[in-house]
């Protein structure tokens, strides 16, 4: 019809919270349900005029906070996590205010959770401006242990991102992006990868352009472990002895494989 109304947001609980009644689309003529909660009573259409057909983030991380302690997860999951050792929150960044990292050992831990373990299909999406290579010359962008690393090389102009949940050799690649990322300009970048078959190659975006100039620096072999009960971290290692140099903003994880056009309407 033609009364205006409002898309839902990522963590509204009106997803999957209503009843079709028989109706099989929304207000705009999109197909209804679209079930993103298996565990719902109903029949899992969303609560109102509006059906959310895009994405469902897994985890969605702005690190907009103005103080220091939680940091708040924008899904539906509730996946908080927190500073470690007191970076700056509430500096400028690239989407809002963002979080900025400026000494060995600090970062965020976001614990462990069902809904952030054993993706097959995932896509990691994160901003960030670096000013330098980061701790070891190899500063974390985002790792979820025993399962994905992304980081820069000690080499400009390269971003690697390592597959680890393989049970025989970890799939290691890199991408050349054309750009130096170490001299103080802001990014916007996503990874995607399938775990369903060795043969699978992840794709990289930044800031809106697929990077095609990819090295697979190591192949996977064997069978996919979990990574069940491991933590994410953003700008660190589990160590916290490959910290970030520079301003981390607005971390989506997803347990399903983006398109380019989904993760450009999300950067």
């Amino acid at each position: 019809g033609p009364t205006e109304t409002h898309a839902l947001m990522h963590n509204s609980p009106a997803i999957d919270a209503g009843s079709c009644s028989g109706f099989t689309a929304d207000q705009r003529g999109f197909d209804r349900p679209k079930d993103f909660n298996s565990t719902s009573v109903d029949d899992e259409c969303d609560f109102g005029a509006f059906e959310l057909n895009g994405p469902i983030a897994a985890g969605h991380w702005p690190l907009d906070e103005l103080v220091l302690g939680t940091v708040y997860d924008f899904s539906k999951n509730g996946n908080n996590g927190s500073h470690i050792d007191s970076p700056t929150p509430g500096v400028p960044g690239i989407v809002d205010e963002a979080l900025e990292l400026t000494s060995n050992g600090q970062g965020v831990n976001i614990p462990s959770s069902a809904s952030l373990d054993d993706a097959y299909n995932l896509s990691v999406l994160f901003c960030f401006t670096a000013d330098d290579l980061g701790q070891g010359e190899k500063g974390r962008i985002f790792v979820k242990e025993d399962s994905i690393k992304i980081n820069f090389s000690s080499q400009d102009e390269i971003i690697y991102a390592t597959f680890e949940r393989w049970s025989g050799k970890t799939a290691k690649y890199r991408w050349h992006t054309g750009e130096n990322l170490d001299n103080g300009d802001s990014y916007c970048g996503a990874v995607t990868y399938s775990y369903g078959d060795p043969s699978n190659e992840p794709e990289l975006v930044l800031n809106g352009v697929l990077v095609t100039d990819r090295d697979t620096m190591r192949g996977p072999t064997g069978t996919v472990e979990s990574d069940a009960g491991t933590d994410i971290f953003l700008g660190n290692s589990e160590g916290l002895n490959r910290t970030f140099d520079g301003v981390l903003d607005d971390f989506y994880f997803f347990d399903s494989i983006l398109t380019l056009e989904e993760i450009q309407d999300l950067q």
